[in-house]
């Protein structure tokens, strides 16, 4: 009776605790793709592939890391514009903030200025 009891318990309890696990996971890799996403626009910024733009695309964790390259890319100012010449993002875990997205989409703004 009392084992019946104590197994009626622990499978709610395991559940949670992999609940629990997947979200760490998640918050993680949330964590180290904006973390990598400013690495990305530090490089892009230091212009060590040279003066022409480039394209970015990615897909899932990989589209949050080039979208927050694209808000630290804005941030720069002038020294972060032109870098980008096209920003594909495909499954993107991002909310739909409007402002947000038209900060990111300023970046490719001064394309026309590339000097090959």
């Amino acid at each position: 009776m009392i084992g019946a009891a104590f197994a009626t318990l622990a499978l709610p309890l395991k559940l949670r605790s992999w609940a629990g696990w997947i979200d760490n996971t998640w918050s993680l890799c949330v964590s180290r793709a904006d973390q990598a996403g400013e690495m990305l626009a530090i490089l892009l910024a230091s212009r060590a592939h040279g003066h022409r733009p480039v394209t970015l695309i990615g897909f899932g964790i990989g589209a949050r890391l080039i979208f927050q390259c694209l808000l630290c890319l804005s941030k720069m100012g002038d020294n972060g514009l032109g870098i980008v010449e096209s920003a594909i993002l495909l499954g993107t875990p991002v909310s739909a903030d409007v402002a947000e997205w038209s900060k990111a989409a300023q970046v490719w703004g001064l394309v026309s200025e590339f000097r090959g």
